[in-house]
């Protein structure tokens, strides 16, 4: 199981849900996790003057060829995973048809050459741009993996042709519930967790305790200036938080379905492709889009292991 790097804390509900579908479907299976450390975003966005520069003045497509000129630029790291032993099955998640994909294609194509099946679990898109997509495209086209779950429907249907089996599936995040029993708070309060845009005005006519949670390790001063703000390096602190929450109020869409997967109310701003995670399961029963993705996984596992 491939772990996305932490310096969004949504990846961390990704990890957690991809993790419980993984025990789910291969109960017996010994689950090992490693990281992707080819190159981190953070190296490319948060301290490069090269990319800060671009990020705030130049267009998407212009942004994009950059980061592509600084990945090239890195060197290549010492990636254990393929050194492991014998591994029947590789499971990655979450939000990999980005600029950043070339992160995987190298070990990915490794495994995949010594044998192992390949399953790309709850996968979608960032902006699904021309480049994103003509990206993508090739890395599939080399990868062929052996079983394709899209998380939204746009990844679907540009994607889903190269997996040998594939299913209009949902985000990871959505079975955190499952994976994590999270404890009572004894407190009424409303969140508001804005990390890209500012806080809009947030109705509170019970007058309760706003909590300001931030997902990103980059953190700002005036974050810390805040009234009950919250914090924090462990994905779990965020869930017994949302879970226990009165209303929340947002601009990620992965506290929206960490919301969404533990029933509480939210209202989600923000502009952003995307938002087609939230859409997916709008006007539909979440239990059963879950139930009916680990069916297909089951059953998918059971075809490509025979």
């Amino acid at each position: 199981m491939f772990r996305s790097w932490r310096s969004n804390i949504g990846n961390g509900f990704i990890d957690i849900g991809l993790e419980w579908i993984i025990k789910e479907c291969c109960p017996h299976a010994e689950v090992i996790r490693v990281g992707t450390p080819r190159i981190l975003p953070s190296v490319l966005e948060g301290t490069s003057w090269r990319t800060f520069l671009p990020r705030k003045l130049l267009p998407q497509s212009i942004r994009e060829v950059l980061r592509r000129r600084l990945i090239m630029e890195a060197k290549i790291p010492f990636e254990y995973a393929q050194y492991i032993g014998n591994i029947d099955i590789v499971f990655v998640g979450g939000n990999i048809f980005t600029g950043y994909i070339d992160i995987f294609i190298p070990l990915l194509l490794r495994l995949k050459e010594k044998g192992s099946k390949i399953v790309l679990c709850g996968v979608g898109g960032d902006t699904y741009s021309s480049i994103e997509q003509k990206e993508s495209r090739a890395f599939l086209a080399k990868l062929k993996p052996d079983i394709f779950i899209s998380r939204d429907l746009i990844s679907y249907q540009l994607y889903s042709n190269f997996g040998k089996y594939s299913w209009n599936g949902i985000d990871c995040a959505y079975f955190v519930s499952e994976a994590y029993q999270s404890i009572k708070i004894k407190k009424n309060y409303i969140v508001a967790n804005f990390d890209n845009i500012k806080e809009p005005n947030i109705p509170n006519p019970e007058n309760l305790p706003i909590v300001r949670t931030h997902h990103t390790y980059f953190i700002k001063r005036e974050w810390v200036k805040q009234s009950n703000f919250f914090i924090s390096d462990f994905p779990e602190d965020y869930l017994n938080m949302y879970a226990n929450a009165q209303l929340i109020f947002t601009d990620r869409i992965h506290t929206s379905v960490v919301a969404k997967a533990y029933g509480r109310p939210y209202r989600f701003f923000g502009k952003t492709k995307r938002i087609s995670v939230l859409e997916r399961v709008e006007g539909k029963s979440l239990q059963k889009e879950k139930q009916e993705e680990i069916k297909f996984l089951k059953d998918a596992l059971e075809e490509i292991l025979k």
